[in-house]
């Protein structure tokens, strides 16, 4: 990881940290079958009950989210997970994240 990348990382980290405040805690009951859906676009599975969780918390708030990660594998599954999702989850990797 380069100097550079470090740096936004820590932006990024700080930036969620701050964001995660003003969130209540929660938990969800997870939709296996769109896990199952999600796994299939390429996503692992424990990033996958992630992403769901994103969705549900984005169809309960009416608000879209990002998912942020530096994993290339979901990076590049992303276009037909955001198809899946309805346009409510976006992913995105550290250093784009924080230079919109």
């Amino acid at each position: 990881m380069t100097l550079k990348s470090k740096n936004a990382f820590k932006e990024y980290n700080k930036s969620i940290t701050n964001c995660m405040v003003n969130f209540e805690k929660f938990s969800f009951e997870n939709n296996q079958t769109l896990i199952d859906k999600i796994v299939a676009t390429g996503i692992h599975e424990k990033d996958a009950i992630l992403v769901e969780d994103c969705f549900n918390k984005a169809k309960d708030m009416n608000e879209k989210f990002v998912f942020v990660t530096q994993d290339k594998d979901i990076i590049e599954c992303s276009k037909d997970a955001f198809k899946l999702l309805n346009s409510k989850v976006y992913f995105s990797n550290p250093v784009s994240f924080l230079n919109n």
